[in-house]
This record gives structure tokens, sequence and C-alpha cells, in this order.
């Protein structure tokens, strides 16, 4: 079946102020995954208009027998078309009854605010064939598919089709050259890609013949040699940066306590033997110097027996 295209449920334009699908907390109440169709805010009293040939299925009404649906749609009215169903929902007057014929653009009645409603609006719904019930949307569809009207799915004139027909064709050749660029620009970096690598590979053999194993990823193994360097290079920083260390105590030794340091001592070593004498040294003179300062014992002392 072919989509419908329906008009709008009113004339003129209004503010829709809620869309399909939105704040699902809020309607997970009724069992549903969101709301089921579209809200456009309106004065009480706007006629509502049918949005295409059909039939009245079903009218709930607050002072009908059958009653209303005073905690959800208020007062609403469902037409039956040949594509499937359209829903007016919180209405303040019902002007069609169960049965009757109507013809697109036929009013059928006025907005209201009844039922679950937070300020006057109409609600509007559509089933579309094949449609499920137990869907989570009660088989009803986003209605913006289907519109058409001001701001929904707006005929245009033939100048104007032609030019947005052009500008799509403009598009999709642009696209389309871009796309072969692309492919062009790819297929020459994976052919250098695969030039680097081989040239790469020829520097491992040349340089490091039979370290490299079948099949090796050439970067992998660049990246393992430059490691292996970086850990040499280190290590003979360190072994430099020693050497250098020596060379100085041994001349700090030489000079300051000449003819004390044999050949080929250590001369860290030797430096640590001297500091601890020195610190020995050191210790004894000072003991000397409170012993001479120290006061005579004092004949006139008193002994305790």
């Amino acid at each position: 079946m072919t989509a419908p295209r329906v008009r709008l449920p009113f004339e003129g334009t209004f503010r829709m102020t809620q869309g399909f699908a939105e704040r699902p907390e809020v309607y997970k109440r009724y069992g549903l995954l969101g709301h089921n169709g579209i809200d456009w805010g309106m004065k009480v009293g706007t006629p509502i208009l049918a949005v295409a040939d059909g039939k009245v299925a079903e009218v709930k009404f607050k002072d009908d027998a059958k009653g209303w649906d005073a905690d959800g749609y208020g007062n609403y009215l469902k037409l039956e078309h040949a594509w499937g169903e359209s829903l007016y929902a919180h209405l303040s007057r019902i002007d069609v009854a169960e049965g009757d014929a109507v013809k697109e653009g036929d009013p059928i009645g006025l907005s209201g605010n009844t039922g679950f409603s937070s300020g006057p609006h109409l609600h509007f719904g559509m089933r579309v064939k094949p449609f499920n019930r137990n869907d989570g949307w009660s088989g009803y569809t986003n209605p913006v598919w289907f519109l058409v009207g001001p701001g929904f799915n707006e005929a245009v004139d033939g100048a104007r089709l032609a030019e947005l027909t052009r500008r799509a064709e403009e598009a999709e050749k642009a696209l389309a050259d871009a796309q072969a660029a692309f492919r062009f620009q790819r297929q020459e970096l994976l052919a250098q890609a695969e030039l680097y690598r081989e040239q790469i590979m020829a520097l491992l053999r040349r340089y490091v013949p039979g370290q490299l194993p079948p099949n090796a990823d050439p970067f992998v193994m660049v990246e393992t040699l430059l490691q292996r360097e970086a850990a040499q290079f280190r290590h003979q920083e360190l072994v430099a940066q020693v050497a250098l260390w020596r060379e100085k105590a041994t001349e700090l030794v030489r000079r300051y306590i000449p003819g004390q340091l044999p050949p080929n001592a250590d001369p860290l070593v030797a430096l640590e033997a001297l500091l601890q004498q020195w610190s020995e040294d050191l210790k004894r003179a000072r003991l000397a110097q409170l012993a001479a300062f120290a006061p005579p014992p004092s004949s006139s002392a008193v002994v305790y027996q």
C-alpha cells in the first residue's frame, strides 16, 4: 500500500507542543514507550477537520452513555480510512456520530482541554496499515511522515522541484567524485606504505642479517632495535659517568693526601677509608678538648660513709 498523504486536522498554523515518542517516563503508565502522537497547542473551540475521506469508527464523549476517557484522551473520536485510522483527542465538542461518512476537510468537532491534559491542545494520532496494537505505541506511528501542510512535507511547484532535483543531482555527482578521489588517494597511500615496508625490510636485512624472522613485521623489528639501542646508549652513558666520578675522586685523593693511594687502588674505597679515619680523629680530638677544660676535683668535698 502506498504511504498516505493527508492534510492537517485544522486550518492555519499552530505550534507543535509535543512530538512523537517524547516523555517516555510519563506515558509508561499507559503501557506505552512514549507519546504516541503529536500535539498542537490551540485555544478551546478551534474547529477540527477530517484529514482524509473515511467513516467515524469510534466516539467517546463525557455525556454519552458509553462515557469518555477521563484519564487519557478525554473526549475523542477515531476515523477509519482505506489506509488505517486517525485519532482526534481532548476535544470540547464532537459533531459526528459513529458510522457517519466524512470527506477530507469536513468539520468533526472543536478542540478542548479534556482528559489527561495540561492545557488546551489537540492530540492527533495515525495508525497506518499494517499496524500492531502491541508494538509499544498501540499501533500508532509518527504522523509527521504523512502530513502535508505548512511545515509538513509541503508540496512544491514544478520550477522549484526542478531546482531541487538539479541540486540533488549536483550533490550526488560531487559525492561520487569525492568518493572516487578518496579511493584513488587510498590506493596511493597503500602503495606508499608498501614501498616503505619494502625499504625497511631491505635495510633490516642489510644491517642486521639473520635477525629478521620470516613474515616479521618490519616496523615492530625497527621498534625493537631502537629500544635495544636506546638501552645500550643509556648503559654507556652510566658507565662513562661512573668513570668520570672515579677520575675526579682519584684526582682529589692524590691532591690532598699525596703518596697514600697505592697503585691500581680503587679511589672510592680509599676515599671512604680516609673519611672514616678522619671521623675517628675528629672524635678523639673532641674528647681531648673536653678533658682539658674539665675542673679538678675539690679537696673540701664531703665524703659520705
